[in-house]
């Protein structure tokens, strides 16, 4: 597995998690220094790495080969939210835009607009709904497969954070500052409610009904979804511990295990009950963190090899497309 962090400090910083006689054990791999702004967000598959920041830029790091692909420039705000699905990056921004990049040659595909900066989305598992969350105290649905949107919803709170569960059947949605709501699209379902004591940093799916909330405390409360009176769904805290003694700021789950990163540049790595496995310094100020792990090795190595020289050099291509073109603006408003 590869967890990366990124920092106030404008830096990425990769670490490759081995285990060793059953114990975790991490090695620092890589660091990149790409961006000119604090690193607001960050994602990743088994060959791509995706960050975004302040400086309103997409960098772009190829895991595999250990180098930078190229900088997406869409955005005309902060980077605010990025995410992986299937054949596209996805990304939201303070301009207010969220949009689709292919992953073949990092052409945009689409942008949803939005009247006011989004802080956060999550794409259901079948990459055709997407749920989106604006500083208008909204939450909208859209639908991909046309680019419109299908529902508005307004809260009297400003929503924080929204993600959806690994199966699509239910989605997390924090409310303010203590609250998460597990829900369904349905109104007429149940909610279920989860009110915490600190502030909410981070909400991630160990499960459909397992949900893991990284607090500003530095614990990390777990909560099963369960059977209740009138066979209703209820929530119910499975482990409450303190994983830091300062806020978590990044938070990602990988083959059960959960990594956790706080403010203070610590790494910790922890077992469903609340376990720690691992830990260890960054020696950096954390701002967000994402773990991978890599593809299947039953894979035809050959055809893999094929189709990822294939991406890369039309990747390339479109990568120094978009610089030249760049450059020749630059140029032009420099003459004038």
């Amino acid at each position: 597995m590869l967890v990366v962090v990124g920092s106030y400090e404008q830096m990425l910083l990769g670490y490759n998690i081995s285990k060793e006689e059953g114990a975790l054990k991490h090695d620092a791999t890589f660091t990149d220094h790409s961006h000119s702004g604090c690193i607001k967000t960050i994602t990743s598959s088994a060959r791509i790495l995706a960050s975004g920041s302040t400086d309103e830029r997409i960098c772009l790091f190829d895991i595999e080969e250990g180098k930078e692909e190229g900088i997406l420039c869409g955005h005309e705000g902060t980077v605010t939210r990025l995410a992986i699905y299937k054949e596209h990056l996805i990304s939201a921004a303070e301009d207010g835009t969220v949009r689709m990049w292919s992953l073949e040659d990092w052409e945009e595909i689409k942008a949803l607009k939005h009247p006011c900066p989004v802080r956060d989305f999550s794409a259901d598992p079948s990459g055709k709904l997407l749920l989106t969350i604006a500083n208008d105290k909204t939450l909208r649905a859209w639908d991909l497969t046309k680019g419109r949107p299908a529902f508005t919803k307004s809260f009297r709170e400003q929503p924080e954070r929204v993600l959806w569960g690994p199966d699509g059947k239910r989605y997390a949605l924090q409310t303010g500052a203590n609250r998460c709501l597990i829900q369904t699209l349905e109104e007429s379902k149940e909610k279920i409610q989860i009110d915490t004591k600190d502030r909410i940093m981070e909400i991630k799916f160990f499960s459909e009904n397992e949900v893991a909330i990284g607090l500003s405390s530095g614990r990390v409360e777990i909560w099963r979804i369960e059977k209740g009176n009138n066979n209703r769904d209820v929530g119910v805290k499975q482990s409450d511990f303190a994983a830091h003694t300062t806020r978590i700021k990044g938070m990602d789950i990988c083959r059960g295990i959960l990594f956790t990163g706080d403010s203070s540049g610590i790494v910790s790595a922890w077992n469903d009950q609340g376990k720690k496995m691992m830990q260890f310094e960054t020696n950096a100020r954390i701002t967000c963190l994402t773990v991978s792990a890599p593809t299947d090795a039953n894979e035809n190595e050959s055809t893999v090899d094929e189709a990822k020289t294939e991406q890369v050099s039309k990747r390339k291509q479109k990568v120094d497309k978009r610089r030249k073109s760049k450059g020749s603006q630059k140029l032009r408003e420099d003459r004038g």
